[in-house]
């Protein structure tokens, strides 16, 4: 629902804090696994409207599914 890469939905402060490297997760399967293992590195607030979703970074972005 988001048509974003997985990269895109972490939190580029919240990942710093673990002590991880961004760079070490070139793999979708890979990010996606970290974002299960830890979701505070997820990018936040996701809004989700009917069958759309943003990750609502700024907050104009809400914008975009009420239309």
């Amino acid at each position: 629902m988001l048509a974003v890469e997985p990269k895109e939905m972490l939190h580029p402060g919240s990942f710093a804090k673990l002590g991880h490297d961004i760079a070490d997760y070139n793999e979708p399967d890979a990010l996606i696994a970290l974002l299960v293992e830890h979701p505070e590195v997820m990018n936040r607030p996701l809004i989700v409207h009917g069958d759309r979703a943003v990750i609502a970074r700024p907050s104009e972005r809400v914008e975009e599914i009420l239309d």
